[in-house]
């Protein structure tokens, strides 16, 4: 997508952490899982998404406790995101 395509983003990634023991062949588990910490994807995403974000756009994120939503809302403010506001742009 170019640069500052859009005003909002929704995404609902893959955000449980890998379960050791589930079957890897088990396509609902590979569809859920994010990582050994459910944040691989989450943090991919955080890491791209304000390149196509329109100034004032913001991004919306879905995530599970079971992800550590304290570490995903850490991680997103190191790239200048805020957990319930709109991301600041230069």
């Amino acid at each position: 997508f170019r640069d500052g395509a859009f005003d909002a983003v929704v995404f609902n990634p893959p955000y449980l952490p890998a379960d050791p023991d589930a079957a890897r062949d088990d396509w609902m588990e590979v569809a859920l899982t994010g990582g050994e910490t459910g944040r691989a994807v989450v943090e991919a995403f955080l890491d791209d998404v304000g390149r196509v974000l329109a100034p004032g756009g913001f991004a919306l994120v879905l995530v599970s406790t079971l992800t550590g939503v304290e570490e995903v809302v850490a991680y997103a403010a190191e790239r200048e995101f805020s957990a319930g506001g709109a991301r600041s742009r230069r």
